[in-house]
């Protein structure tokens, strides 16, 4: 099975270095377009048109767009450098609407309709397009796991409620309510409409009642889990660690081939936070940071399935801090030799 992220890894990564050499700094090049021939221009444009090719593997691609945009924002906030913010978000825009316009031709002539991607909600006629259900679920879920009892199994298998966290209810009468909901959703295996409008409705009252759960708490879970929860989706292991000892003597080969790949993806965390305070200032590590945290706060929040997979694009970012641990010591060392 190929996944996005592979080709959409190696495009963003490619878009980070576009911006990332538009320092003004580096000399220009000889191109036969005058606009172009500013390194931050020429950036600029060649980091949106990327994003846009990036943007038809996966459609959320574009929020590299937007970590530059605070970047350029923070750098260019002075009344007398908005000019130079205007053309660059020009440029960016420009670069990424010109891959996206066939697809928007392609559904203007088939669908009359103006789509430069995908809808978020695919449904035929019909369908139902699960808003409450999902608002029901952004209350609780964070785990990946409970993303295979309740979102994928949506519209395509029944749901039990004894699989569902405790976490999901506040209450006797809400879980009973809940499950009257999905015994109803069961028979059919089609989520209905008035189904859905209820879900919305036990959302929007456990909102009321904590706020803070669903705007921080569950974000915040969200975030973690999609950082460190062992990738293992394509693999023949299961991905489990606790509890610790029942784990170990179930299947003690799983065990440690999830151990090690925890390991490894903490070995690069922690380097590529070692790597973010020594390169505090230097040119780019603002980009790399922000890029990483708009990417995570997006899926921590508007996407309702925390796959691990999807920070994977961050991983160039990553790996760019990390690798400042090192470059940091050689630069002492040379230093220090001088």
């Amino acid at each position: 099975m190929v996944l996005t992220e592979t080709l959409t890894l190696f495009l963003t990564a490619l878009a980070i270095l576009m911006f990332l050499e538009s320092d003004p700094r580096v000399a220009p090049g000889g191109t036969n377009m005058p606009w172009l021939n500013d390194p931050s221009a020429r950036g600029c444009f060649l980091t949106g048109l990327l994003a846009g090719f990036a943007a038809l593997v996966r459609p959320e691609s574009p929020l590299l767009l937007l970590a530059a945009g605070l970047v350029l924002v923070a750098a260019w906030w002075r009344p007398m450098d908005w000019r130079k913010l205007a053309r660059a978000g020009v440029l960016m825009g420009v670069g990424l609407l010109l891959p996206l316009l066939p697809w928007a031709a392609r559904n203007w002539r088939t669908l009359h309709e103006v789509q430069f991607l995908s809808p978020r909600y695919i449904a035929l006629p019909g369908d139902v397009a699960p808003r409450g259900f999902n608002a029901w679920t952004n209350t609780w879920l964070w785990r990946f796991g409970d993303v295979y009892l309740t979102q994928w199994k949506l519209n395509n298998e029944a749901i039990r409620v004894e699989d569902i966290s405790g976490s999901a209810f506040d209450s006797a009468a809400e879980r009973a309510r809940v499950a009257r909901l999905l015994a109803e959703y069961n028979q059919t295996l089609n989520l209905s409409p008035e189904q859905d409008r209820a879900f919305g409705e036990i959302a929007r009252a456990r909102t009321a009642r904590h706020p803070l759960r669903t705007y921080l708490q569950i974000p915040l879970l969200r975030s973690l889990a999609l950082w460190f929860t062992p990738r293992i989706e394509l693999l023949p292991h299961s991905g489990h660690l606790w509890p610790v000892r029942e784990e170990w003597e179930d299947d003690r080969e799983d065990f440690l081939i999830t151990l090690g790949l925890f390991l490894v993806n903490g070995a690069y965390l922690v380097l590529g936070l070692a790597g973010a305070w020594m390169a505090r200032g230097r040119p780019g590590w603002a980009l790399l940071i922000a890029f990483i945290v708009v990417r995570t706060a997006f899926f921590a929040n508007f996407v309702e399935t925390p796959e691990p997979r999807y920070v994977l694009e961050c991983f160039p970012a990553v790996i760019a801090l990390a690798a400042q641990v090192f470059s940091g010591n050689r630069q002492a060392s040379s230093t220090g030799s001088g």
